[in-house]
């Protein structure tokens, strides 16, 4: 099988005190730290990695095209939540900021198979709650703390709390969260 060969222009480079450069980029296999799955870095992505981006010439791929994609999207959930965190410390009675930081605590738990955040996220989706009773988002979101922290009877109270209260309103995001809390009952119901 033939290699796609593309020319390095050394001027593009960003100056490195390392090994001398390949005179030509070269189709290159590697296997993917994310899925373990073989992947292509191809010439062309490699001209754009290392005279357009800037990144050093020897830095090579680790993850194929779709896990370093959801690796920048756990990074940036992380950066969100970071910043929700500090909200939450400048206005905790804000009903908004509680239920934000709880929706991205479960996000977060979720993309990264655990945390430490549930009881905090339990607590501000309850606050966000009492502040305002018309956000029925936070009690999905309560219904997905108490999943994670395995009380099951507290998790279908809340879908339920959720589903009858958001009966009328089917439209955008509720419709959605109210899909996913119907798919969680019927898991639970079937365990």
């Amino acid at each position: 099988m033939r290699r796609n060969r593309v020319k390095v222009n050394p001027e593009n480079l960003v100056p490195t005190n390392s090994w001398g450069i390949p005179d030509y980029y070269e189709d290159q296999t590697f296997t993917c730290r994310g899925c373990q799955e073989k992947f292509v870095f191809t010439a062309s992505e490699q001209r754009a990695w290392y005279e357009h981006f800037k990144i050093p010439i020897h830095a090579g791929r680790v993850r194929c095209p779709d896990c370093q994609d959801e690796h920048k999207d756990d990074i940036s959930l992380k950066q969100h939540f970071d910043e929700a965190t500090e909200q939450l410390k400048s206005h905790p009675d804000h009903w908004a900021i509680n239920l934000e930081f709880g929706r991205l605590a479960v996000m977060l738990h979720e993309s990264s198979g655990g945390g430490k955040y549930m009881d905090r996220a339990i607590a501000a989706l309850k606050r966000a709650h009492d502040l305002n009773s018309k956000a029925h988002e936070a009690v999905y979101w309560l219904g997905r703390c108490y999943e994670f922290t395995g009380n099951m009877k507290r998790q279908k109270e809340c879908l339920l709390s959720f589903l009858a209260a958001t009966e009328s309103k089917k439209k955008g995001e509720l419709k959605r969260l109210r899909k996913d809390a119907e798919n969680r009952l019927l898991k639970i119901s079937g365990a």
